[in-house]
């Protein structure tokens, strides 16, 4: 992360914490005050908390169907700002 990103706390939050900050992946793709490298960035970190909580229904936890879709939203939105 640039200083500019750490010095900036509304930033910083939206990129380390997406899912705190934002209601839905989409919401990311149309934010205004993040740049596309930012959204990438930030929809990557969601994309790993969920693929996280994932796994962790192998060790015996239980994942929602809500995160799952939660996840294919993610990876949507990733597409979208990727390859659109």
């Amino acid at each position: 992360m640039s200083n500019t990103e750490m010095q900036n706390p509304r930033i910083l939050k939206a990129l380390t914490e997406p899912s705190l900050v934002f209601s839905k992946p989409e919401d990311i793709v149309f934010c205004d005050y993040l740049n596309t490298e930012q959204k990438i960035i930030s929809l990557e970190n969601w994309k790993s908390t969920l693929t996280h909580l994932s796994d962790s229904t192998y060790e015996g936890m239980s994942s929602s169907v809500h995160e799952e879709m939660i996840l294919g939203k993610v990876l949507e939105a990733l597409n979208e700002l990727k390859y659109h």
